[in-house]
C-alpha cells in the first residue's frame, strides 16, 4: 500500500465531488444559453451526468470550449486546470504534462482575475501532487480564504489540505 499515492487519489477524489457539482451548475448553464448539450438529454439525468463526466472530467471538452468561447472566463479557467490537475488520477494524462498544462491555466486564470478563489484552488492542487511540498499547498488557499471566508467549497478545501499536514483541529473547524 502506498500511503502517499492513496491520500493523493482520495484527495482528489473529494476534490472532484465538491467540484463538480459547482462544475456542473456552472457549465449547465452555459451549456443550456449555448445548446451544447443535446436536448434529448433534458430529463434524462443518467445520460446528462455521464456526458458531463466525460465532458468535464476526462476530455474536458465542455471547460475548453466555454475558455474557448470566453477567454476572459476566470472562473471556467480555473476549472479546466483543477479538472486537469487531477486528469492523471482518471488515466487522461500523464502526471508530467497534466500539471504543466495545469499550472499554466491556473496561472492565466489568476493573471485575468486574482480574485477567483478557483484559481487559488487550482494552484493548491497542482502542488499537492508533490508530495514534498505539502506545507506549500496552504499557501494559496490561505489567500483565498482572506478573500473569501464564506465560500464553504473552499473552507472545505482548505480543512481537508490542514488535515493533511497534520494540523486535523484546525482543519476540523474549517470543513
Amino acid at each position: 500500500m502506498n500511503v502517499a499515492t492513496d491520500s493523493k487519489k482520495s484527495h482528489a477524489v473529494l476534490v472532484m465531488q465538491i467540484m463538480s457539482l459547482a462544475v456542473f451548475l456552472l457549465l449547465w448553464e452555459w451549456a443550456s444559453k449555448t445548446k451544447t448539450i443535446d436536448p434529448l438529454f433534458i430529463g434524462q439525468p443518467s445520460k446528462i451526468f455521464a456526458y458531463l463526466y466525460q465532458s468535464v472530467f476526462v476530455d474536458q471538452s465542455l471547460l475548453k470550449e466555454a475558455v474557448r468561447r470566453d477567454p476572459s472566463f476566470a472562473r471556467a479557467m480555473a476549472y479546466l486546470a483543477m479538472v486537469e490537475a487531477d486528469s492523471p488520477l482518471l488515466g487522461a494524462a500523464s502526471v508530467d504534462s497534466a500539471m504543466a498544462r495545469s499550472r499554466a491555466t491556473a496561472a492565466r486564470a489568476l493573471a485575468l482575475d486574482s480574485t477567483v478563489v478557483e484559481a487559488y484552488i487550482a494552484q493548491s492542487s497542482v502542488l499537492s501532487s508533490n508530495f514534498t511540498k505539502l506545507p506549500e499547498v496552504l499557501k494559496p488557499l490561505e489567500r483565498a480564504v482572506r478573500m473569501d471566508s464564506s465560500n464553504v467549497d473552499l473552507l472545505w478545501i482548505y480543512g481537508f489540505a490542514l488535515s493533511q499536514v497534520g494540523r486535523v483541529p484546525e482543519g476540523i473547524v474549517q470543513a
